[in-house]
């Protein structure tokens, strides 16, 4: 009979113990990986679900200003995008100051995107357009995220007298059976004009664009792999130079 010495077991090989290494190593660069890319992945999603709430959020704000300032005949409002890159404007009795944005921002000061508006009224249609661009300065600083493009009628608020039942308004009902009323509509004593600096101009295609574009931002088109999104050199993206200025007076 073979005699086994319990001291003489046998142990791993030096492939195997390379093998094993080879396959940890595999797994932990698809866990690296992945998890890399959901991190990423929250990023753009956190700061694309922002700024679309954000663009929203000025937009009717600045259509409430506009309505609110030609409605009740201020004598003047400016409204704008600050350096901030915070829609306020001037009136100090109906601010549409949005410090809020700061909660939005990265360490508490710096900037979380680089906001552009452009403008463009025709008198002519009483039509007000306007476009938002959103620059990312947070995930990847110099790609367009995000563009928001309306408008809205403006219509035309004339001042009128009040209709109370005076002298000789009176109920006739065994006469007429209705009121006996005088009206008596004044003629429109406020008109508005609007002023717009870098007001921005409509091409072939209908959209609105700035009056000066300036290129070399990205749009996302695609994803490498690792959570970064990559941008088409060839077709990169261009945003106004400077934003629009719009000044509601009262004449």
């Amino acid at each position: 009979m073979k005699k086994v010495n319990k001291y003489c077991k046998r142990g791993f090989t030096l492939i195997e113990m390379l093998l094993a290494i080879a396959i940890t190593m595999v797994i932990s660069g698809l866990f690296i990986t992945l998890i890399v890319a959901i991190k990423a992945s929250y990023y753009r999603t956190y700061n694309d679900d922002d700024c679309a709430d954000i663009a929203a959020m000025y937009a009717q704000a600045l259509e409430n200003q506009i309505l609110y300032d030609i409605q009740n005949g201020v004598t003047t409002d400016t409204i704008s995008i600050n350096s901030d890159s915070i829609l306020t404007n001037t009136l100090t009795t109906h601010q549409i100051t949005f410090d809020q944005i700061d909660n939005f921002n990265r360490a508490g000061t710096e900037q979380k995107w680089d906001i552009r508006m452009v403008c463009y009224y025709d008198s002519d249609t009483c039509e007000f357009r306007y476009k938002f661009y959103f620059i990312d300065l947070y995930v990847n600083p110099g790609y367009l995220c995000y563009e928001l493009e309306g408008g809205f009628w403006i219509p035309y608020y004339a001042p009128f007298t009040n209709h109370n039942m005076g002298s000789g308004d009176e109920f006739d009902p065994a006469s007429t059976g209705s009121y006996d009323w005088d009206y008596n509509v004044s003629s429109p004593t406020t008109d508005y004009s609007i002023t717009i600096t870098n007001e921005g101009t409509v091409n072939a295609m209908g959209q609105l664009e700035g009056a000066s574009m300036t290129g070399g931002y990205f749009r996302r088109i695609t994803n490498d792999g690792l959570g970064n999104m990559i941008g088409d050199g060839a077709s990169d993206a261009q945003v106004p130079a400077s934003s629009s200025t719009v000044t509601i007076t009262a004449s």
